[in-house]
């Protein structure tokens, strides 16, 4: 996550993340972006750490989201390919021509 944190052209508000992001190295990465870190503390920690809960709640919305995006993949495979040319036909009917992939 260090690495994804470095990459980003504009701080974020808020890094919200699961609790297995708890280490000091994501955190330390989070505190240079200026960001809050919105990371639930790992119970192995003596410190415990506040954190918006709210926020995380959110997270969690997220995540759902794309898992049901996840699900519904098999009703929207599309192969991969170079190119894909469709045309419609004056009737309304669509022919497509594909080339696979290698």
């Amino acid at each position: 996550m260090p690495v994804l944190l470095a990459g980003l052209r504009h701080a974020p508000g808020a890094v919200v993340a699961d609790n297995a992001y708890d280490t000091n190295a994501v955190l330390a990465a989070i505190a240079c972006r200026h960001a809050e870190p919105v990371i639930p503390p790992k119970s192995s920690r003596n410190e415990r750490r506040a954190y918006d809960q709210n926020l995380y709640a959110e997270r969690n919305e997220a995540e759902r989201f794309f898992g049901r995006l996840k699900e519904a993949r098999g009703f929207a495979y599309i192969p991969p390919v170079n190119f894909v040319r469709a045309t419609v036909k004056p009737d309304g009917q669509v022919e497509s021509a594909t080339a696979l992939a290698e």
